[in-house]
């Protein structure tokens, strides 16, 4: 796990916080109030340069698109395929967008609108049968790896 220094510097104020509020030592010790004023200043330093709102959505779309690797690895998904035909879907969702946010559509537009609409189907159709095909393979492979361990077993 990658852990940014504002993470550490985060935990190390929130962690060092409680410790010093438990012990009754720590909160009277005036030495270690003044070290720690530095370390608060760097806190408060990090954590106005970096939007937490962007840290989270960061961290979650580095952890969804990890587990969403994980997973397709597992499956035995072709990534980059997959990846090719998620890319084209957005962007025949976003040339229908932009198409649709055009309020008086001409014949020629209405007709590009159809035959986009078609092409987002076919693809989401393809990937899909991308899915399904990957499915398959690991059906297959469970299966014989299941009979191979069958056979082991009544020859041993």
């Amino acid at each position: 796990m990658l852990v940014t220094q504002a993470d550490y510097l985060r935990w190390q104020a929130l962690y060092g916080e409680r410790q010093d509020s438990k012990s009754p030592q720590a909160s009277n010790s005036q030495s270690e109030q003044t070290q720690r004023q530095p370390f608060a200043a760097e806190l408060a330093h990090a954590q106005q340069t970096l939007p937490k709102s962007a840290e989270i959505s960061d961290d979650k779309t580095f952890l969804e698109d990890a587990f969403e690797k994980t997973l397709h690895n597992r499956l035995g998904i072709d990534q980059e395929a997959m990846e090719a035909l998620e890319q084209q879907i957005e962007d025949t969702k976003s040339a229908i967008e932009a198409l649709n946010n055009q309020k008086p559509l001409q014949h020629a537009q209405k007709q590009e609108l159809t035959q986009l609409e078609s092409k987002l189907e076919k693809l989401e159709q393809a990937l899909e049968r991308l899915i399904e095909q990957a499915n398959e393979r690991e059906t297959e492979r469970a299966r014989d790896e299941a009979l191979k361990h069958r056979n082991q077993a009544l020859f041993k």
